[in-house]
């Protein structure tokens, strides 16, 4: 009862407090600490949220807090590690956590190149059990907002849409086994959603058809919420929500006269960089005083918690938390760590020190620039109280159940291998716990350019609505 993130209820396009019945709208941020050098700097797929890990996240999880955020968005999870005093420390915070299901290793993805990107090869046994050892694994925290069967995996194979049925069947496997196992092996029922890239041609149609049934009699192949990686708003000449072209596209897009999806929709990253965004100064951690460019103002903020986007959006998060040196350094333009000069691949909100720091031998401290503060305030001003509680919301639009697009076939047209691997709901049926469930560590060195690779990193200067990331971490 006295719990600062009681699990939450997912009814229609919202999310709830189990305790109050309260509306929760999330104010969110994606967390991936990779370090400025070393090992550990080079690999896409780190598992930061352990007790190995504690000094990092410890604190981390204190800017957090001065960030105002109540949602976080992590990477790469290894379930065959200990993540208790994470989520726990998280929990007295008031955080929630997005938690992802595949990463950047071998076979922790879905197919993308010549050879596997087709279904059903694109699905592999070894993801499904994958994915099942995570949702096990935190499925036991109450703060576990929910799950997210993808993160962009379309957009990385060769043609951005041949794997697009892997990724509904996923999706729909993840959640029957969530609903065969509470209960037994899984304490509640935890949602099973998707994260999507942003483009109207391509990707809001296989939007529609993540949310879609094409088996009518299949409560599960339908993702349980939708998260959307947008950078539209580029423009830091917008001093109004009524001037950001693109996000007044989603309205349209989303809204009433749109596709009007069932399910919460929220921005899983957004937050474009621009040097047209203000120049603010600031002491580095030497004392000396800087002017860094570009610092984003966050008008999306403004934008998302109104009235009107709320009848779309749940809310969003930003990407991201701390500046990735070895991203930043792609695009730095001249300008050194720790970019006081505008850098198109640096999203942080702040920036780990020393330059050579490598979470190892060399301990990384945070330092916050500028737009985080602008940040922060932004957030502390969200109100959605307005927003009535689970069993006060007439004012709801419950939304439709998708019809299917024409040019994504039907999940019953293929022969799914992984049909006859089904010990895991087996396991739940007879109260055993599959302890021997072998999984690829996601610490690995990346063996191969995944649809998963953690985080993704954009490449946009535009305020179009179609907006397709250049680039992705290497």
């Amino acid at each position: 009862p006295n719990s600062q993130t009681p699990s939450l209820i997912l009814k229609g396009k919202r999310f709830y407090n189990s305790d109050t019945g309260e509306y929760v709208s999330f104010r969110g941020m994606a967390y991936y600490p990779r370090p400025n050098s070393g090992e550990l700097s080079r690999s896409q797929s780190v598992d930061y949220y352990t007790n190995e890990f504690r000094e990092v996240w410890q604190r981390d999880i204190e800017y957090f807090r001065r960030l105002n955020i109540n949602l976080i968005r992590i990477y790469a999870v290894d379930p065959s590690k200990f993540h208790d005093e994470f989520m726990c420390a998280l929990q007295e915070a008031g955080i929630y956590v997005l938690v992802g299901l595949l990463a950047d290793c071998k076979n922790c993805g879905l197919g993308a190149t010549a050879e596997d990107m087709n279904p059903p090869d694109c699905y592999t046994s070894t993801l499904k059990r994958r994915g099942h050892f995570i949702i096990r694994t935190f499925s036991r925290y109450e703060n576990t907002m929910g799950f997210s069967a993808g993160n962009e995996a379309t957009i990385f194979a060769l043609d951005r849409q041949a794997n697009t049925p892997c990724q509904k069947k996923f999706i729909r496997d993840m959640r029957e086994y969530v609903a065969s196992c509470s209960g037994n092996l899984l304490p509640r029922q935890v949602p099973v959603g998707v994260v999507s890239w942003d483009n109207t041609e391509i990707a809001m149609p296989q939007n529609q058809y993540f949310a879609c049934q094409t088996t009518l009699d299949d409560p599960y192949e339908t993702t349980e919420f939708l998260g959307i990686n947008s950078y539209r708003h580029c423009s830091a000449q917008a001093e109004t929500v009524e001037e950001m072209g693109g996000y007044q596209q989603f309205l349209q897009e989303l809204g009433p006269n749109g596709l009007n999806m069932n399910i919460p929709v929220f921005l899983a990253e957004f937050g474009c960089t621009s040097p047209e965004f203000p120049d603010l100064s600031m002491e580095d951690h030497t004392g000396t005083t800087l002017t860094f460019q570009g610092q984003r103002t966050w008008l999306q903020v403004d934008a998302l918690f109104s009235p009107e986007f709320q009848q779309v959006f749940v809310g969003g998060i930003v990407f991201e938390y701390s500046a990735e040196k070895r991203i930043a350094d792609l695009s730095s333009g001249g300008y050194p760590w720790p970019y006081y000069g505008w850098s198109q691949l640096n999203y942080g909100v702040g920036y780990l020190y020393p330059v050579d720091c490598d979470a190892t031998n060399i301990t990384c401290n945070y330092l916050p620039y500028p737009t985080f503060q602008l940040l922060a305030d932004k957030y502390a001003a969200v109100d959605t109280s307005y927003i009535p509680s689970i069993n006060e919301d007439p004012l709801q639009d419950p939304g439709v159940v998708p019809e299917c697009p024409m040019e994504y076939p039907a999940l019953s047209e293929f022969s799914w291998p992984t049909d006859s691997d089904d010990e895991e709901i087996s396991a739940c049926m007879t109260t055993e716990s599959p302890t021997t469930t072998e999984t690829t560590p996601p610490t690995e060195m990346p063996t191969t350019s995944s649809p998963t690779t953690s985080p993704t990193i954009p490449v946009v200067d535009t305020e179009s609505p179609t907006i397709l990331p250049q680039t992705n971490a290497p």
